[in-house]
């Protein structure tokens, strides 16, 4: 997800039993993310989600602690 919000032209996927089918789904990875996904449309997919919400605060909380600490 992180390399299609990005913008990357290529993903290297590595094959599980060398099939065709398997070359195949590693062939349209990229595609099925970019495409189906919309997620190199969206500003920002993460938007509104609780876990990722919750996790950037405490982030950003603990990082406010540790500056204050440093100052005193």
């Amino acid at each position: 997800m992180s390399a299609t919000m990005g913008g990357v032209d290529l993903i290297s996927i590595e094959l599980g039993k060398n099939s065709d089918f398997d070359r195949r789904i590693a062939r349209n990875v990229l595609n099925i993310m970019q495409l189906e996904s919309y997620l190199d449309r969206v500003i920002d997919p993460a938007a509104g989600s609780f876990y990722f919400e919750t996790l950037t605060e405490n982030i950003a909380e603990s990082a406010w602690l540790q500056f204050q600490e440093m100052t005193l």
